[in-house]
């Protein structure tokens, strides 16, 4: 893996080496997405839920600037601009403004009433940027964080060296000074590198050096509630245009199956979006939407207008192999599905543009609240979502969004989550497979390594020796 810039803003996977070393985030969210404090301490949500009030550590960023609640605000006022908000826009969006009680709390003010799993995920999402350095352009090339490790040096396509932050409110468990990321192009090299002690370590890793590596390295699981792998069905193209015909196709698709061939026991299988962390999971949807030949080929003969469809593959993993497994199922229950291959950039354009017919693709889901996952594009109501194209989600999804949006006491939430879930089957656009897993490699001598449920590396714990 690569690496994109220093902008926390740019939720690319390639900034997951530097979102949680060279800066803090408001909260950290622990493996079952409990909050945690970070640079802030403690949140207050006020009782018409129109508002949260923060209060802030007293520490600094890493040139020894103090960090207050100014930056905080500038930050807001950033992520709720859609010119410069990326990544963090989408669960900003309910966030009216934000505005310094004190040098060290804030108040950030909200649309409207809002549910505090809502503002939880915004407060794990949000990282706190130094004030005049929060710029797209200045976070090219030189990061402005509060993080437990500082840039040393960078040399783009090679190498980035980080070095202990002296100034990092918990300084004392940082125990390794000095870290170095090496790039490289291709795995094989990553893993020879590793395999010659050239590295300690290995980030994102392919599964299927598992068996390669087993037994001499720590074979490290990523966060399961990183992202969720999607089958989709395009609900403009027929067959899939009618309802009935997408939720024979889903009985076809044989999650444990599928599971076993790319992740082998690593994973869950889901019903849907939501990983096991998420308060939206539902185990018990697995009985509707779960793998059945016998009601796949009943309902697929009843109800799809034609016997054939396209998937296209993209080059992402587990993809090829999932597909592979769902078209000899649905082989058995008559239906021919053609597979595709695309390259990634091609896929991207293809699947906004209403193009792609049936696919496969994985959605970032760390998230406690479904309205946070609703501001990803895929799963929003609007006029950019891809999965209606302009022609309208359907109205119990419509009104399923507004109640995980409307929702504040935990008895509303968890209607909320449940009518949202049934909006989702009752659609059947799209049908969650497994939790994705991504794998790390450390030498026995590599200690504490961890990363966060969105798979930010964290390094504090780490010891070497």
């Amino acid at each position: 893996m690569q690496f994109a810039d220093f902008d926390p803003y740019n939720g690319a996977p390639e900034n997951n080496i530097i979102a949680g070393t060279l800066y803090s985030n408001l909260i950290e969210y622990d493996k079952d997405l409990t909050p945690k404090p970070d640079v802030a301490t403690e949140w207050t949500m006020a009782p018409d839920r129109r508002s949260v009030t923060i209060t802030l550590r007293e520490t600094t960023f890493g040139d020894k600037t103090p960090l207050t609640a100014a930056d905080v605000v500038e930050g807001v006022k950033r992520a709720t601009d859609p010119k410069t908000a990326l990544t963090v826009g989408g669960v900003s969006s309910f966030i009216d403004s934000a505005q310094a009680v004190d040098d060290h709390s804030v108040k950030v003010t909200f649309k409207e009433p809002t549910g505090e799993d809502r503002v939880l995920d915004w407060m794990f999402y949000f990282p706190v940027v130094k004030s005049g350095g929060n710029d797209p352009e200045k976070l090219k090339t030189q990061p402005a964080g509060s993080g437990p490790y500082l840039l040393d040096s960078y040399q783009p396509g090679d190498r980035m060296v980080l070095k202990a932050n002296p100034d990092y409110y918990d300084a004392a468990k940082v125990s390794v000074k000095k870290v170095v990321y090496q790039f490289f192009n291709d795995q094989d090299s990553l893993v020879a590198a590793l395999q010659s002690g050239d590295v300690d370590g290995t980030a994102f890793q392919e599964l299927r050096y598992d068996q390669q590596l087993k037994g001499r390295y720590q074979l490290i699981d990523g966060s399961e509630s990183a992202a969720t792998m999607l089958f989709y069905l395009n609900p403009t193209k027929a067959p899939f245009d009618d309802a009935d015909c997408r939720r024979a196709v889903m009985r076809a698709v044989d999650r444990d199956k599928i599971l076993q061939a790319v992740q082998g026991k690593t994973g869950t299988t889901v019903p849907g979006p939501f990983p096991p962390s998420s308060p939206a999971y539902d185990a018990s949807l697995m009985d509707e939407v779960g793998f059945d030949a016998a009601a796949a080929k009943s309902g697929i003969a009843a109800s799809c207008s034609t016997k054939s469809a396209t998937a296209v593959v993209q080059p992402s993993p587990g993809v090829s192999q999932g597909l592979t497994i769902v078209q000899a199922d649905l082989a058995a229950a008559g239906f021919d599905l053609r597979l595709q291959n695309v390259d990634s950039a091609n896929f991207a354009t293809q699947l906004r543009a209403g193009k792609v017919q049936t696919a496969m693709f994985i959605t970032v889901n760390p998230f406690r609240s479904p309205a946070s996952l609703a501001t990803n594009r895929g799963f929003s109501g609007g006029e950019g979502n891809y999965w209606w194209f302009g022609k309208g989600v359907p109205e119990n999804y419509q009104k399923a969004l507004t109640a995980v949006q409307q929702a504040i006491t935990d008895d509303q939430q968890k209607a909320a989550n449940d009518q949202f879930n049934r909006a989702l089957l009752e659609a059947s656009w799209t049908t969650g497979i497994y939790t994705q897993i991504n794998r790390f490699a450390m030498a026995d001598h590599v200690k504490g390594f961890r990363v966060n449920p969105v798979n930010h590396l964290i390094l504090d714990d780490v010891t070497v020796g």
